[in-house]
């Protein structure tokens, strides 16, 4: 400073580095830090498998079927939801067919038909590399009241060349289960 002649500092240079140096050396870990997160978050990103396609269940390769001898599923898959375009043979012929869309956030959604209510939720797993499709079918008749829980799981194997949908089905009258539960296996081979 200069003080006797103005009052005023006149070269503000060493204080100026020496707030830099302060400044470098809180600010740089942080800004390193930050750094550090930002790329390693690449590795975390998730992929989400793509459903989507022509699906044809391989017999050979599943579990048996009762009264299904040829079936395809026409897959769409959008961000939130996803649609099965079913084609199912249960004999030579007769060929069923029917459109379902599942929105993808976990939630139950309830439905009723005569006497059957039904509640479905569907969602992604966790790394987004599979798909849970939950259903209940209750139907009451004579005061007996029947539930069918099935759980459908899909995922892709084989390089995406491979849908493999596991079924795990229980029966329950009038809120005892009548069974231990069932679990079937279907093999979809892509077209």
């Amino acid at each position: 400073r200069d003080i006797g002649v103005t009052g005023v500092q006149t070269c503000a240079l060493p204080i100026s580095i020496q707030f830099l140096i302060i400044r470098m050396k809180t600010f740089f870990p942080i800004t390193l830090t930050c750094l550090f997160l930002f790329s390693s978050l690449e590795g975390f990103t998730q992929t989400v498998v793509n459903f989507s396609g022509k699906w044809t269940l391989n017999l050979s390769k599943s579990d048996p079927v009762k009264d299904i001898i040829s079936q395809t599923d026409i897959i769409t898959q959008g961000v939130n939801d996803i649609t099965f375009d079913r084609n199912i043979s249960p004999n030579s012929t007769i060929k069923v067919s029917g459109k379902t869309t599942y929105i993808l956030d976990g939630e139950e959604r309830e439905t009723s038909d005569n006497e059957i209510t039904r509640r479905v939720s569907a969602k992604w797993s966790n790394d987004k590399q599979s798909i849970t499709i939950n259903t209940i079918l209750i139907k009451s008749n004579n005061g007996i009241i029947l539930e069918t829980k099935r759980t459908d799981s899909y995922n892709l194997i084989n390089n995406g060349k491979t849908l493999m949908k596991t079924t795990k089905y229980f029966l329950i009258k009038n809120g005892i289960s009548i069974d231990d539960g069932k679990e079937t296996k279907m093999v979809f081979e892509k077209n």
